[in-house]
């Protein structure tokens, strides 16, 4: 019986290396700079050292002097959260579009008015929405800051000085469910001498809002899409395109897709039975057994 419960689609794929990569980026950056930091509590000492380090850099750089060291590196430390927050924004944005853009067959309801993008991606697809209720607060939080971020530079707007004490948005961020049971969501950012004070856990928290959000809308297109979408694309995608690198070292296509939908996309305990059955006698199904089985044939298992 195929078990979809880890089940991911190249998008999901796509969004957690993503998402690896910010966590990564995010924590070596601001480690280094708190490093530096702590070099010395002297100021003359620790500008000399950063603007040493700006020489040593490879960079066509010339030396920097700093009036307040300690203060350039808080800055640092922000701006590094300010861009990371636009990058957790584009990410999700490729996301979303991806999901929006490539399976108009399946929606079910005509675009709606009002609602961010993923309101409306569930109303297109007629898909039940409770089960992120609880994130979309939070979401809409972090796309607000991002605006101010992209196009006031950091300066807050009304909209995020309102919603910094909405009481949804703090219920979401008191109540949120942490991985490690028993732990309390990092407080929001505040507002400070006319800008957001963004930390480093800011667009971390951020990027697993998004990824809860992309987990659910997979599992979700998976039950949309069905076994038989999956098993075709890679039918057609290997076996009739013949992506460079195709093997068929399994002994017929049924056997093949089976392979990949589990190596590639995480379906488990399928059968061949089941992949037969998804694919029933459609044509272009036939044409991988015979593709494939030729193919074999010529190039050996």
């Amino acid at each position: 019986m195929a078990d979809f419960s880890n089940a991911k689609s190249e998008h999901q794929i796509a969004y957690l290396l993503r998402h690896a990569e910010l966590n990564n980026h995010v924590k070596v950056a601001t480690a280094a700079v708190d490093h530096l930091g702590s070099f010395s509590k002297d100021p003359m000492i620790l500008g000399d050292k950063i603007s040493q380090l700006i020489l040593d850099a490879g960079e066509r750089w010339t030396r920097t002097t700093f009036a307040d060291p300690k203060a350039e590196l808080d800055a640092v430390r922000r701006q590094i959260s300010e861009m990371a927050i636009v990058r957790v924004y584009s990410s999700f944005n490729v996301f979303s579009d991806e999901i929006d853009g490539s399976y108009n067959d399946y929606k079910r309801n005509a675009e709606t008015e009002g609602g961010n993008t993923i309101e409306r991606i569930y109303s297109k697809f007629d898909w039940n929405i409770e089960s992120i209720s609880y994130l979309l607060p939070v979401l809409n939080f972090y796309e607000v800051a991002r605006h101010c971020v992209a196009h006031q530079m950091g300066m807050p707007n009304k909209q995020v000085s309102t919603l910094l004490s909405d009481v949804a948005f703090l219920s979401a961020i008191e109540n949120w469910p942490t991985v490690i049971e028993g732990r309390k969501l990092s407080p929001p950012p505040s507002i400070s001498d006319g800008c957001l004070m963004l930390s480093p856990h800011h667009p971390i928290t951020y990027s697993d809002v998004c990824l809860r959000i992309v987990r659910d809308i997979d599992s979700k297109l998976f039950e949309t899409l069905g076994l038989k979408y999956y098993a075709k694309r890679i039918g057609r995608r290997d076996i009739l395109q013949q992506k460079p690198g195709f093997e068929p070292v399994q002994r017929d296509a049924y056997a093949y897709i089976r392979h990949k939908l589990s190596t590639e996309h995480g379906i488990s305990g399928l059968t061949i039975s089941e992949i037969r059955q998804s694919l029933g006698g459609d044509e272009e199904a036939k044409r991988y057994y015979h593709k494939y089985n030729e193919k074999r044939l010529c190039c050996g298992p």
